[in-house]
């Protein structure tokens, strides 16, 4: 039996390896040299975008900028969102039998689960997949600060 095969941006916050289907990937921005660590938007392309702090968002200690971190620009259907990764690590493919239902002990650390899709095995690696649709359908968006 063939496995479909799905391909996403592997990227780290803090020491969680955690991705987004590329399908919701519109680019990746060095963050260091266009953006302050201290500004809650960014103009990118000549449109004026909300960065949120996706670490911050999930439950996570507030983002520190450091040089591998990088900016993420995501598709939305309603209006791009920017969010700062602390360093991204590959594009990668994983195929529906690496997924797995996650556990309660997978998102222990993270006060805010809803956005978590699946975890995955890449090469020995433990991925946790986030579904950017539901990471940003509230209201109550953390930006960077």
């Amino acid at each position: 039996m063939q496995h479909r095969s799905e391909r996403f941006l592997a990227f780290y916050l803090d020491h969680y390896l955690c991705a987004f289907h590329v399908d919701m990937i519109r680019e990746i921005n060095e963050t260091h040299s266009q953006w302050h660590s201290s500004s809650r938007d960014i103009e990118i392309r000549g449109e004026s975008l909300k960065i949120y702090d996706l670490k911050m968002k999930l439950g996570l200690d507030k983002t520190i900028v450091t040089e591998t971190s990088r900016l993420v620009i995501l598709k939305s259907q309603k209006v791009p969102r920017a969010t700062v990764v602390d360093a991204v690590h590959a594009v990668i493919d994983l195929y529906s039998d690496q997924w797995e239902a996650l556990s309660e002990s997978d998102l222990a650390p993270f006060a805010d689960t809803k956005a978590f899709r699946a975890i995955a095995t890449w090469r020995g690696r433990t991925v946790l997949l986030l579904d950017p649709s539901v990471l940003f359908e509230q209201d109550r968006e953390r930006t960077i600060a």
